[in-house]
């Protein structure tokens, strides 16, 4: 498992980073100046031998440090409880720099109790809905699911093999070549990178289409990707590199995408059976490596295979446009190209 981690910049909410001391600093100022200097300076502090942990962790057999959670609740029930004590009931005197609660204040108001009868009234109102005859329809739980990978598993599987099936003797004798092949890998789970050389007219975004077509009825994942916005939308479902990958804009060597694994997005590259670059030679070969360093993170790479294994087939025309580097010759040019990459 290959380690791998991008900057980020904590907010002001993140509990002990530099902007959150920053505001306390900023806020404790503003009261002393305000209302005067404090009269305690209290440490608040969590000590595992209390006789609530003890009390817990000894039947099991554990340790403080097993079991971090219970020190962390522990410890904020009483630093709530201790707060309780100093603002509330005020054990050593009235706190002079404590705001209202006007929330707390509103939830804690009293209401006047209803009559009997006009509570019963309410609840046959509440009732109401009980002689009902409508028939219940169960509403599919999908909040814990992947909706990325839903999507993508969301396609009419009949339509798709109606226009596989039509599409299919439309194949030229090279074509059906790269078809097999292709094919074979995603369902013998052989792996692989392939590339398809082919100039503008030679039914690469056909073959494209044709190949999610026969991936997606039989359900299972296929990601079309291409290196500009303009080339993704001739592809079903196509997303842009960065969009799908979070590539980098300006992408160096070792640098890494925003797949963070265990997220949505990360899941979905890692469920997928195939994936379809298009326009593959007008990215840089930073964009194909950042990508494959983190896939092997995110899928695992015990082999050292390009892209953890995954069927990864590229596409396009090296006559076409190469890569854009501002003020670059020739030379630069063709090193940061997809040749000049060890995959």
């Amino acid at each position: 498992m290959h380690e791998q981690g991008s900057r980020l910049l904590l907010p002001a909410s993140f509990t002990g980073g530099p902007r959150y001391m920053k505001n306390m600093y900023l806020d404790a100022m503003a009261i002393c100046r305000h209302i005067g200097f404090p009269d305690l300076f209290i440490t608040f502090t969590c000590n595992p031998k209390w006789p609530e942990v003890t009390r817990y962790l000894q039947p099991r057999k554990l340790a403080a440090e097993d079991r971090p959670e219970i020190l962390c609740r522990l410890f904020k029930i009483k630093l709530k409880s201790l707060m309780t004590d100093l603002t509330d009931k005020q054990l050593l005197g009235k706190t002079v720099s404590e705001s209202k609660n006007e929330i707390k204040d509103f939830f804690n108001c009293s209401l006047k109790m209803f009559g009997r009868r006009l509570g019963r009234s309410f609840v046959r109102t509440f009732n109401i809905n009980e002689n009902s005859n409508c028939i219940d329809q169960p509403i599919p739980d999908i909040i814990n699911e992947n909706v990325l990978i839903m999507d993508e598993l969301s396609y009419d599987r009949q339509e798709l093999k109606a226009d596989h099936d039509r599409d299919f003797p439309k194949l030229t004798d090279e074509q059906r070549k790269i078809y097999d092949l292709i094919t074979d890998d995603v369902f013998s789970k052989k792996r692989g990178v392939l590339f398809v050389y082919g100039f503008s007219g030679t039914g690469k975004t056909f073959l494209w289409r044709l190949l999610s077509a026969a991936i997606r009825y039989r359900g299972e994942i296929c990601l079309n990707v291409a290196s500009s916005g303009i080339a993704s939308l001739l592809l079903p479902g196509g997303r842009t590199t960065h969009s799908r990958f979070g590539i980098p804009i300006n992408p160096y060597e070792f640098s890494t995408c925003n797949l963070i694994p265990g997220t949505d997005q990360a899941n979905l590259v890692k469920a997928a059976s195939l994936i379809i670059w298009d326009e593959a030679p007008m990215m840089s070969k930073d964009c194909f490596e950042s990508l494959d360093i983190s896939m092997a993170g995110i899928v695992g790479n015990k082999d050292n295979r390009p892209f953890a294994g995954k069927v990864v087939v590229l596409g396009g025309d090296f006559r076409q446009v190469l890569p854009v580097i501002h003020g670059a010759g020739r030379p630069e040019i063709v090193l940061e190209s997809l040749n000049s990459s060890y995959l």
